[in-house]
């Protein structure tokens, strides 16, 4: 990924991978781990990670947020079922 967010060396840590872009911000997510990762991509540095929220007990399937937005970040699991992030910048580390 030309620098930017990188797990164990050179390669992404899962096979599931889900990711997103705004303005300024990379949100990755780790289905099976159920985790998000929010990078900048002013300095490609990750600068916070969370879980997936617990209202998605089924696998999340897609992630969405508008090419030139601050956020917020949408999910949908594999039932179908969406999810607002409220603020990317409400990850907590």
């Amino acid at each position: 990924m030309f620098g930017g967010p990188r797990r164990q060396g050179d390669q992404l840590a899962a096979d599931d991978v889900l990711y997103t872009c705004g303005r300024d911000k990379l949100m990755i997510v780790y289905p099976g781990e159920r985790s998000i990762e929010r990078w900048s991509l002013a300095t490609l540095q990750r600068e916070k990670t969370a879980s997936v929220p617990d209202v998605h007990k089924d696998p999340l399937h897609w992630v969405i947020m508008g090419n030139n937005s601050k956020g917020p970040m949408m999910m949908w699991s594999k039932a179908r079922r969406p999810c607002l992030m409220p603020n990317k910048c409400s990850l907590s580390r």
